[in-house]
C-alpha cells in the first residue's frame, strides 16, 4: 500500500486531486485508517487512475469518465460519446481560429 502523498507523486498528480477523485466516487483509497482518515492506495490501481486521467484530457466530463469507468460501455456507445467530444473539439477551434481573425 502507498501513502496518499507517494500514490500522487507515482501518478503525476496532486493528493489534493486524489482526494477529489474520492469525494466524488471516481477513485476511492483501497484502504483508509479509521482512526487517522489516512488514505492509503494499491499499485492496482493505477490503470484506473491513469484511464480516468486519459478520458479527461480527450475531454470527457466527470460524469461521462464516472459512466466510462463503472461500466463497460459498448464499443458504439464509447465511439458515439468520441464523436461528441471531437465535434465539440472542432467547434471551439473553428471559434478561436475566427476569434484570431477579428
Amino acid at each position: 500500500m502507498l501513502k496518499i502523498g507517494d500514490f500522487a507523486r507515482l501518478a503525476g498528480i496532486s493528493s489534493r486531486m486524489l482526494r477529489h477523485y474520492d469525494r466524488i466516487g471516481l477513485l476511492a483509497p483501497a484502504q483508509v485508517d479509521p482512526a487517522t482518515g489516512y488514505r492509503w492506495y494499491g499499485i492496482e490501481q493505477l490503470p484506473r487512475l491513469r484511464r480516468l486521467r486519459t478520458l479527461q484530457d480527450l475531454g470527457f466530463g466527470l460524469d461521462e469518465i464516472a459512466i466510462l469507468l463503472d461500466a463497460p460501455a459498448p464499443a458504439d456507445d464509447v465511439r458515439a460519446l468520441l464523436a461528441q467530444v471531437q465535434a465539440t473539439l472542432r467547434d471551439r477551434i473553428a471559434t478561436d481560429q475566427a476569434r484570431l481573425q477579428r
